[in-house]
């Protein structure tokens, strides 16, 4: 079997942080973020201040819902996406976002 290659690749900050503010139909602000879950280091998933949430044992929000729809959220990983970030002098970009992009690697 053979070794396995270490590759660089590059993903967004918003894969792993994300967090935004949203309206509620009776005009109350939630917070919906998206980021590490206390189930492991390495699941990422949507959370939000609401008590639907709150109280749905984690089944997503309409609030959350509308995050994802909105596309708000970019969330691009070139391991999976493709694509290559946008360099300026020494710091690398989101082509989707403009966001900070960070290296991670992978075995291949």
């Amino acid at each position: 079997m053979p070794d396995l290659t270490i590759e660089v690749f590059f993903h967004c900050d918003s894969a792993e942080n994300f967090s935004t503010k949203v309206e509620g139909s009776k005009g109350k602000h939630y917070t919906v973020t998206y980021g590490p879950m206390p189930r492991g280091p390495y699941e990422y998933d949507y959370s939000c201040t609401c008590d639907s949430f709150k109280f749905g044992k984690g089944k997503s929000c309409k609030h959350i819902e509308s995050v994802k729809k909105s596309g708000s959220h970019c969330k691009w990983m070139q391991f999976t996406d493709g694509g290559k970030p946008v360099q300026k002098d020494e710091e690398f970009f989101c082509p989707n976002c403009g966001a900070h992009a960070n290296t991670q690697r992978y075995g291949v």
